[in-house]
């Protein structure tokens, strides 16, 4: 079907009119404070219902994902998804890109609390910025608030139709308002002309979809007028699920297609102490934004563990969404490591943990799922019988060990989430398990330690532990270690057996890698021989600590050093930690130091070369 022509009618016109609902446009700052002050965090989803309007069949279910061929318009078409994400009232404020959130005209009539967001992302493994459209669902129809995709930004006020609230065949629409496309210049004007038509193809006839073909000119004072043309294909549930458009200069594509990713590196990569004399060391920076509306400083907010990290980016909790928020490195040097937010997932239900396997982003949920990131794109999705609470731990090549908290124990092919093999303890298991690459080793809240073959998932062993409730599993020299407020347990990873305890500080914190076992805490440091107990060397005292390749890494009260596995040390650094919890992380070659700052505020350091 042909695109209408232009029109100079009146806004917001259809030939069954309806009112609009304006665009909900607010400053960052004050966005924050609102998110964090109504306590927004269980509104997401679709928990209060779309409006009762018929259109409501087109919209999708939250956290849906359709694997589509993209073609930006810009070196070629590739393999990518478009994925869904649905929430309601001021959760928006920290779920979309700034260009949502910073606009040069006033806000007008602001309903955060009632209306229903939702936010597509088109998104591939190239690593370039998603492409994210905020719509909402309101009893006029869908509308579109606006789009981040790199210089192709744009707002709306009043929003535009996209659909109206009972679009059918034959239909045609209208809407015009303002239109906002940089930060820059003042806003100008747009005209959008819509019609629906039954779809060509048969099948998706048959589905009730119905394809729309549109026109928007925008004009903008001292530019030249930008014709956005797109012909989209909507299906109900789906949204849109087929798309041919030209922005500008910039013609692009969307089609389903079914998706074959390739491999994606799944090893740790840990930081090397041998290279410690290159590296620089400062805070990390986030900026969010685009490059039509700028971008500005913006302190990430987490729940729970402060982040996770790997060669693309930082990874945490959403404070407010149910999303897994990202952050990309885009340079590490000359004092700092920039990074940009552009990245939102949507894995489905509320997420429990985030942990990163090499390149892979793990997010375990309330839905009873596993779900994996790798470049920005979800790979697979694993159903398990319970939530997860505890870290998926990698074994070997493209494995690892996912507990659940109904006792399950899942071995995990990390490149299509395939089960590999399946075991059961005697109790729940809540933390994360430990392993050599032979064997698995458990703790379930029944108090057993279990053993199981990483190959076959048989069981090795079961013991009941000598002391119950431990805070973490690590190993090291064959030993399990299990450490305990003021103790350390020390099993054999053959049988299960205890072979010696050892008193530790209360306030002490625990390491292990090789044959050693390192307790710092803040009376001092011992490194022990995994196997004897005997003590290999004493240095000052710290407050977290962690293994990279070849030694050791320390944050003291206002220091971070790294040590040889001999104790010797080889660097040292002057830091300020800002905050609690603080964690030290490595991955990709770089060390890091993460804490939360006041009460939901991510915050760190960077050690590592120039990238």
């Amino acid at each position: 079907m042909a695109v209408p022509a232009r029109s100079h009618g009146p806004s917001n016109q259809t030939t069954r009119r309806s009112g609009w609902v304006p665009t909900v446009l607010i400053a960052g700052a004050l966005g924050l404070v609102l998110v964090w002050l109504t306590g927004v965090a269980a509104l997401t989803g679709v928990g209060l219902g779309d409006p009762s309007v018929p259109v409501r069949r087109f919209a999708p279910a939250d956290a849906g994902v359709t694997s589509v061929q993209w073609d930006p318009g810009v070196g070629g078409p590739r393999t990518g998804e478009v994925e869904q994400a649905r929430f309601v009232g001021s959760v928006v404020l920290s779920a979309v890109p700034q260009p949502f959130l910073v606009r040069t005209e006033p806000v007008r009539e602001p309903d955060l609390s009632s209306t229903r967001w939702w936010r597509e992302s088109v998104r591939d493994s190239s690593g370039e910025t998603p492409r994210v459209r905020l719509r909402s669902v309101t009893e006029g129809g869908i509308r579109m608030h606006g789009q981040s995709w790199g210089a192709n930004g744009v707002t709306f006020s009043p929003t535009l139709i996209e659909l109206t609230a009972n679009p059918r065949p034959g239909d045609e629409w209208r809407s015009s308002g303002t239109v906002a496309r940089n930060a820059d210049s003042p806003p100008g004007t747009y005209e959008h002309r819509a019609a629906a038509q039954e779809p060509a193809d048969p099948q998706l006839s048959s589905r009730g979809c119905l394809e729309v073909s549109q026109q928007t000119v925008m004009t903008q004072v001292g530019g030249p007028d930008v014709d956005w043309v797109e012909i989209n294909t909507w299906c109900p549930g789906g949204g849109v699920v087929a798309q041919t458009g030209r922005f500008g200069d910039i013609t692009y594509s969307m089609t389903e297609q079914s998706a074959s990713p390739g491999p994606v590196e799944t090893r740790s990569r840990p930081a090397e102490a041998a290279t410690v004399a290159t590296w620089q060391h400062g805070p990390f920076e986030t900026y969010a934004g685009d490059a039509s509306f700028g971008r500005e400083r913006y302190q990430p907010l987490t729940m729970g563990a402060p982040a996770v990290t790997n060669a693309a980016g930082v990874y945490s909790r959403s404070v407010a969404s149910d999303d897994v928020t990202g952050s990309r490195n885009v340079r590490s040097g000359q004092g700092t490591a920039r990074f940009w937010l552009d990245w939102w997932g949507r894995p489905g239900g509320t997420v429990l943990q985030v942990a990163a396997l090499g390149d892979l982003v793990l997010a375990s949920t309330t839905d009873r799922t596993v779900v994996a990131y790798a470049g920005g794109v979800r790979r697979w999705t694993l159903t398990v019988d319970d939530v997860v609470l505890a870290a998926p731990v990698w074994v070997g090549p493209d494995r690892a060990a996912i507990v659940t908290l109904a006792g399950t124990v899942e071995l995990v092919d990390l490149q299509d989430g395939r089960v590999v093999w399946t075991a059961q303890t005697e109790g729940g298991v809540t933390m994360a398990p430990v392993t050599d690459g032979r064997t698995i080793v458990t703790y379930d809240n029944d108090g057993n330690l279990s053993g199981w073959d990483a190959a076959t998932g048989t069981e090795v062993f079961t013991a009941e532990a000598f002391r119950k409730n431990p805070e973490r599993l690590a190993l090291a020299g064959g030993r399990v270690l299990a450490q305990h407020l003021s103790d350390i347990d020390a099993y054999d990873i053959a049988d299960g057996t205890r072979v010696w305890t050892r008193p530790m500080d209360r306030n002490a914190v625990l390491a292990a890698a090789g044959d050693q076992v390192v307790v710092a805490g803040p009376d001092g440091t011992t490194a022990l021989d995994a196997g004897t107990m005997r003590v290999l060397w004493q240095a000052p005292p710290a407050r977290a600590v962690i293994a990279i390749a070849g030694g050791w890494a320390f944050l003291g009260a206002e220091s971070v050093t790294v040590r040889s596995p001999e104790g010797a040390e080889l660097r040292a650094w002057d830091v300020s930690v800002e905050g609690r919890d603080p964690v030290l992380l490595s991955e990709a070659g770089r060390l890091w130091m993460f804490s939360i700052a006041g009460d939901v505020e991510l915050a760190g350091q960077w050690f590592g070369a120039e990238q």
